[in-house]
């Protein structure tokens, strides 16, 4: 009710994180309480100081990437994503964090590439499927910097599936040209892939013939 009504600025918002962060036992108080802070006072504000213990303090995966990808979506600068991807890696499901992942690829200015964080957070999905639809959200935005492209194809050696590193191949190079050095980096990929038919079609979408 204080946020609601009140207005609370920055830092008596840090106050009252502070004090659910020590007081309130359950993880879905807690991620009401974190919710209604980032609705009263906005991400900027929620994201301080005791942010990194509030995260740390909600055991649940599903309660933790709900409060994060609010975060995210009312997030104005990319420093509050930043923040977010600190906690990432206490989102221990691949479903949860696959999903928060995405919706930082949404929101992340376009004019930016992703922060090395977000590819950290993915590469270390235990799921190849989680792992390739988080970075095609990577992969599908426009333009797609340089530093973009070369973090994606440097994820290719933490899949196992021919089939998941293809997909991933074929939406990066559905992002444009590769040429010189980023066409090298990218056949390299390709190359990680057993399957002769989803290597012929990853190197196929660049104009390489597969062997």
């Amino acid at each position: 009710e204080l946020l609601r009504q009140a207005h609370p600025g920055a830092q008596q918002v840090g106050r009252i994180v502070d004090l659910a962060v020590t007081g309130l036992q359950s993880d879905y108080d807690l991620a009401e309480l974190l919710l209604a802070a980032n609705a009263a006072s906005g991400p900027e504000a929620v994201v301080g100081p005791r942010f990194a213990a509030a995260c740390a303090a909600i055991a649940s995966d599903y309660d933790l990437r709900r409060v994060l990808v609010e975060v995210v979506k009312k997030a104005t600068a990319p420093s509050a994503v930043d923040a977010v991807l600190d906690c990432a890696h206490g989102v221990g499901s691949d479903y949860d964090r696959a999903e928060l992942l995405t919706a930082v690829a949404q929101r992340w200015p376009a004019s930016q590439a992703l922060s090395a964080r977000f590819y950290t957070a993915a590469r270390g999905l235990k799921s190849d499927y989680d792992r390739r639809r988080s970075l095609e959200a990577a992969a599908a935005r426009r333009p797609l910097r340089e530093g973009d492209v070369r973090q994606l194809l440097a994820s290719a050696d933490a899949f196992h599936s021919d089939y998941d590193l293809a997909e991933l191949l074929l939406s990066v190079a559905r992002a444009g040209t590769l040429a010189g050095e980023l066409a090298a980096d990218y056949e390299r990929a390709a190359a990680q892939i057993r399957s002769s038919y989803d290597r012929q079609r990853a190197l196929a979408a660049i104009g390489r013939a597969g062997a």
